[in-house]
């Protein structure tokens, strides 16, 4: 699954990687399209590929969705931009 999916199909939140109702951050998402859970494994190869495509897109990531002020569509355009990239990769 795709970063994007991950925030579609859960929802998107900040602050905290889940929350009660399972939405999630970029973070919880690209945890759940790597692993199937929320919480990161750098040792992952899958987890730290996603996320490296992340960080060419926006510049500290967790920082950037967390900002006052941010929107769904402006995380979700990010999502997609950094699964395009995985897909060149592939």
């Amino acid at each position: 699954m795709s970063i994007a999916n991950e925030l579609i199909t859960r929802g998107w939140t900040q602050l905290m990687r889940e929350d009660a109702e399972g939405r999630v951050c970029l973070a919880g998402a690209v945890s759940y399209a790597a692993l199937g859970h929320a919480y990161s494994d750098c040792g992952n190869e899958a987890f730290m590929d996603m996320w490296r495509a992340l960080n060419a897109v926006v510049a500290w990531p967790t920082t950037w969705n967390d900002a006052p002020g941010r929107t769904f569509d402006e995380v979700l355009r990010v999502a997609k931009m950094a699964d395009e990239l995985l897909d060149g990769l592939a």
